[in-house]
């Protein structure tokens, strides 16, 4: 589960804001050069890996970490480091369960597919045919929700229901899937991959009614069992074990809340555990004896899902449950990289494998810090595993991006960029300087320097006015298109074409405007409830109404602004990537004070 952060391949804006601008002095971390001997043995290969572990969770001050590389149905290394429970003195082990947050969505498609193989489930029927309660509100016409739309994210349900999601003692999550017919689509079913826990929520309750037993009880009985996952188990808290790790962030220690959404982040797992899944898809879906899964549903998963046509919106490729890449930090030929990520408040998993040459790593982590660090050191193991198992090597310098030369860009070429985008990262202004263009999001500014090709480079400008070569800037690129009647930017990354945001069209004269509600709320949380929203600053400016939205400490000091398009008096949307559509907000009073609601989760006004 990534909770409230949105997609990790969009956050490439907020990177750059908090990115330190002059490198630490540790110790040079091993880079794949320096590991040609390492590779003539797979216990050489483990030496190598398990130091540059330690190196790399040191740099990065994270707690405790758990890895595991698998080869087919082998574990050729596993290795722990840190503490899963610092003040009790207890080090982290390969066993050492963690919560693995949206892997478990993985776990909830698979049972899923169990029931399709059992022709229980069609994927392309509406859900309801399995859920007849379900239902939700929509603006868009009537549209169909089914098994492979909330499998692929595409389904255009919102993100998340942010009131009670993370608390000591949450509602069942069946109880809050009745309640989304209160809610409202975020956009039309099929047009945009926009990632929700809502729908892999949906799913698992799909999944309990079929089973007609409780989801955690149907999960043990048939995946995790059968799996030989014996320690493992869905709930809605961190297992009650010896080997459960206690969580951490930068302060130390932290409580990590009960989870509602348990289909799409509630499983406890260690990455031994996550190791045997892994080896199962690499068997076409037997473990031992058993065929947990047939062979053609495996393969489905693993299938690019919904591809579409020129005027599709750029997305992030999907198979069901899985995340589907071409990784750049990989060798060429490597095939595409399936991978999932995970994360609850404190937590962090990833999950990534090669299928065409049957090798993965599960990494875990109880440190909310850990995040790019797991995905790094599954990449290093993968490249390193699949040069000693096939000689397949990444090139020296083969991830690394040259700088463009710069064009400049023509006046008509300035004009046809400048505008307000709404975006997942806020909103982006765009505005010309001098031949180049300049961006501000997030109380940053940005160049953008323009390539041969028409691709715009960023490139972080200190206090607005030095430019700073930042590495992971210069691992993207931006572009503006027009594509399906949108004028729309398309960030280039990590080898892959994505849907950053919408140019903002001026409102019409008679559009509905929202007066008097400038000011700062804070959420109203029920007793034991995690803050996944610390304050909402709203306020307008140059004609619009935004909302600055400031994430609490776990999550750095991250802070975003939005816009809030007004539909009426009382109901107003928070635009994503395209403008229209998006999170309904909701004008309420709360505790006699000006409020609203959006995602569940109401506002007070506590300062005007």
């Amino acid at each position: 589960m990534t909770s409230i952060k949105r997609r990790n391949t969009l956050k490439f804006l907020c990177a750059a804001a908090a990115m330190p601008l002059v490198a630490g002095c540790d110790d040079a971390l091993p880079t794949d050069t320096d590991a040609p001997q390492a590779l003539q043995t797979p216990d050489a290969l483990g030496d190598f890996l398990r130091e540059d572990v330690e190196r790399r969770l040191r740099k990065a001050g994270v707690t405790g970490l758990s890895i595991a590389l698998v080869d087919d149905q082998q574990l050729p290394w596993y290795f722990a480091s840190g503490w899963a429970d610092k003040e009790n003195n207890i080090p982290a082990k390969p066993q050492t369960q963690y919560r693995a947050g949206s892997i478990s969505k993985l776990f909830t498609v698979a049972a899923a597919l169990q029931f399709a193989a059992q022709g229980k489930l069609d994927l392309d029927a509406p859900i309801q045919a399995v859920l007849p309660e379900f239902g939700i509100r929509s603006r868009f016409g009537a549209a169909p929700i089914t098994a492979r739309l909330l499998m692929t994210h595409r389904a255009g349900l919102p993100r998340d229901v942010l009131g009670g999601m993370f608390m000591d003692q949450p509602q069942p999550f069946d109880a809050m899937v009745r309640r989304l017919r209160d809610a409202e689509l975020i956009c039309p079913p099929g047009l945009l991959m926009s990632y929700s826990n809502v729908g892999l929520t949906v799913l698992g309750a799909a999944v309990q009614r079929l089973a007609g037993v409780p989801f955690e009880q149907h999960l043990q009985r048939s995946l995790l069992q059968p799996l030989g996952m014996a320690q493992a188990g869905f709930a809605v808290h961190p297992a009650d074990a010896p080997d459960m790790a206690a969580a951490y962030d930068k302060a130390g220690l932290a409580h990590e809340t009960g989870l509602r959404d348990v289909p799409a982040g509630g499983l406890n797992a260690s990455v031994l555990d996550l190791a045997r899944f892994l080896s199962m898809v690499f068997a076409e879906g037997r473990a031992g004896d058993a065929q947990v899964l047939p062979a053609a549903w495996v393969r489905e998963m693993l299938r690019p899902q919904l591809a579409g046509g020129a005027e599709a919106l750029p997305s992030q490729r999907t198979g069901l449950g899985w995340m589907l890449d071409d990784a750049p930090d990989l060798p060429p030929h490597a095939g595409p990289l399936a991978h999932h990520a995970g994360a609850t408040l404190y937590h962090r998993a990833y999950v990534a494998t090669l299928p065409r040459y049957r090798l993965g790593v599960a990494v875990a982590s109880n440190d909310a810090r850990a995040t790019k660090l797991l995905r790094e050191l599954a990449h290093r193991a993968l490249r390193l595993a699949l040069q000693a198992k096939t000689g397949l090597r990444q090139e020296a310098g083969a991830s690394a991006t040259a700088a463009p030369a710069e064009v400049p860009l023509s006046g008509q070429e300035l004009a046809a960029y400048a505008g307000r985008y709404t975006t997942e990262v806020g909103l982006v202004q765009v505005r010309p300087d001098g031949s180049r263009l300049l961006a501000q999001a997030l109380g940053q500014r940005f160049q953008l320097r323009a390539d041969a090709q028409g691709w715009l480079h960023p490139r972080y400008a200190l206090l607005g006015l030095i430019p700073l070569n930042l590495a992971d800037l210069d691992k993207l690129a931006l572009q503006r298109r027009h594509v399906g009647g949108r004028d729309v930017l398309v960030v280039r990354t990590e080898g892959k074409e994505l849907l950053l945001g919408e140019r903002l069209a001026p409102p019409p004269a008679d559009a509905p405007r929202w007066t008097g509600v400038a000011g700062r709320y804070v959420p109203l949380l029920q007793p034991g409830e995690a803050a996944l929203v610390e304050q909402v600053d709203v306020f307008e400016e140059d004609g619009l109404l935004l909302a600055r939205v400031k994430l609490p400490a776990r999550y750095g000091d991250a802070q975003t602004v939005g816009v809030v398009q007004p539909l009426s008096e009382t109901e107003a949307r928070t635009p994503g990537p395209l403008a229209g559509m998006g999170e309904v907000v909701r004008r309420c009073e709360v505790e006699g004070r000006p409020g609203f609601e959006v995602a569940s989760l109401r506002f007070k006004q506590v300062q005007t």
